[in-house]
């Protein structure tokens, strides 16, 4: 997608309409690269006043190369910029699919971005980045950016927000509102009745009717419809559909196979000569499910097979 260049410049001096901040976005989740290249410029503009420079409106690549020179010869040295194709050569392409993207009005999403069976990256106007897990749905606000960045999320996503002290960033799902200024977290709300919030770094808010907690790293609250509870143990699985990692740390067969089985998408049942309460340590490192079960299976000196739509772990014949 070729670079809007005086669109940039209008979009950095905070000039743009709504329609053309949506195009901005569009451009930006185009290529991994973009948003590399958009805080370079940024670099670039802040120093606008002391390399002489107060007009953008009308900047192509030819100006923002003259304003690098400019700021060489202000600063004593180079603003570290590479040109967009020779940053896009070196990352690969992510592709984000658009549900829907409405222009209308500031009351209106300014994107919707659906996921099926994959994950999916992207990057929203100020360069936070949002990773959304399978089946999930993410609506950017109209008014993103503004007094407010404000999104809602269906599903789950992990967020590494950045950080500006001036526009709280809010992530909506059904009741619970979650809401942090620069930090890194995971939200699973795949049923209003059933909503996790954990956090990686930072502190966030999170709220729903009258009640709210603060939560910082490495601490998780969790919603049952009614009320907050932080939970006593983190569950350190959090990420694994994110990182591919699984660790199970003394942790009963039934947890480990409840767990497995959301993480796969796949029904796995113990038969009743299996004891659910064995105990189980172990790391699975980016396997497939039956990887997985016959690292276990061998652990505990079980079995498995696979029956129709669905898993069985069973006792070993002697």
């Amino acid at each position: 997608m070729e670079t809007p260049w005086a669109l940039i410049a209008k979009y950095l001096t905070n000039e743009v309409s709504e329609s053309e901040r949506a195009k901005v976005v569009i451009w930006l989740n185009s290529d991994n690269a973009n948003s590399i290249l958009l805080e370079r410029l940024r670099s670039m503009f802040e120093i606008k006043h002391k390399s002489g420079v107060t007009d953008f409106s009308q900047f192509q690549q030819e100006d923002w190369e003259k304003l690098q020179q400019k700021t060489i010869l202000a600063y004593g040295k180079e603003v570290r910029w590479l040109p967009v194709w020779k940053i896009a050569a070196s990352i690969s392409l992510i592709i984000v699919a658009f549900v829907s993207i409405i222009y209308l009005n500031k009351q209106k999403p300014l994107l919707e971005i659906a996921t099926t069976n994959h994950t999916k990256e992207v990057w929203l106007p100020d360069s936070s980045y949002v990773l959304l897990n399978k089946d999930s749905r993410l609506i950017v606000e109209g008014t993103y950016n503004e007094e407010m960045r404000k999104v809602k999320l269906i599903g789950e996503a992990f967020f590494k927000v950045k950080s500006n002290p001036t526009i709280p960033f809010l992530v909506s799902s059904f009741e619970v509102n979650t809401t942090v200024l620069g930090t890194q977290f995971n939200v699973k709300a795949k049923a209003d009745s059933l909503i996790t919030i954990s956090v990686l770094e930072g502190k966030v808010n999170v709220a729903v009717k009258n009640e709210s907690q603060l939560l910082t790293a490495n601490m998780s609250t969790i919603y049952n419809g009614n009320s907050l509870k932080l939970l006593a143990n983190v569950d350190h699985n959090y990420l694994a559909w994110k990182t591919g990692v699984v660790r199970f740390k003394s942790q009963t067969l039934l947890e480990a196979v409840e767990f497995l089985s959301e993480h796969y998408s796949e029904p796995i049942l113990l038969e009743k000569n299996v004891d659910p309460q064995m105990l189980i340590t172990v790391e699975l490192n980016n396997l497939s499910i039956d990887q997985s079960l016959d690292i276990i299976s061998t652990t505990l000196d079980l079995e498995f097979t696979k029956e129709s739509q669905e898993y069985i772990v069973n006792k070993k014949e002697e």
